[in-house]
């Protein structure tokens, strides 16, 4: 997976030297949020949507951004590509893709999904949670830890911050976040998204 920005770039944008390790951790996090919240993955590459899906059912969202859709089967049975069609967020069967069945059908698509560039404004918006997370900690929410090795037992305690900030998600605000999801990603959140929790 691409980096969204350079360990150099949050230390710029924090104007401070950085711990590497949290600075990767803060990376990550900011990474998986916009890949979550967005729907996207941001390497270009060949992937496959395979699940079990309701015959009647006739629209499937993908991963984006979408570039292509190689083809489509139902049941391991290729459908011809008048059959179907690709939006600017997934592929669409206007028949249904379980058309010939009344049972629960098998679909697979074969699609090219990611960013050749990284936007500017995702890069942006990653580099600021990424700020956040980092400023945090790695550890968001706890007061001290206690290790014990070979008997002897060293505490340290962390620097207190607010605990209504430490315990917040780190997340973007309303707005920004839909002018992303329309123009890059899922109109919509998906399952397991910060938003659906």
């Amino acid at each position: 997976m691409p980096d969204l920005f350079t360990l150099y770039e949050l230390a710029s944008y924090l104007q401070q030297d950085l711990d590497t390790a949290t600075a990767d951790q803060s990376r990550d996090i900011a990474t998986n949020y916009l890949r979550r919240e967005l729907g996207v993955e941001f390497d270009l590459a060949p992937r496959v949507l395979a699940e079990r899906i309701p015959p009647g059912a006739n629209y499937r969202q993908l991963l984006g951004p979408l570039v292509s859709v190689q083809g489509v089967a139902v049941d391991g049975e290729a459908l011809a590509v008048q059959d179907w069609d690709y939006t600017k967020r997934g592929v669409f069967c206007p028949e249904g893709f379980g058309a010939r069945s009344d049972t629960w059908v098998d679909l697979e698509v074969n699609y090219t999904a990611g960013f050749v560039v990284i936007p500017e404004d995702i890069h942006d918006a990653a580099l600021h949670l990424a700020g956040i997370a980092y400023l945090r900690g790695s550890r968001p929410g706890v007061t001290g830890s206690t290790i014990t090795v070979e008997g002897v037992s060293e505490t340290q305690t962390y620097a207190a911050t607010n605990p209504d900030d430490a315990a917040a998600a780190v997340a973007l605000d309303d707005g920004t976040l839909r002018d992303l999801r329309a123009a890059y990603g899922s109109g919509r959140p998906l399952v397991g998204s910060a938003r659906l929790r």
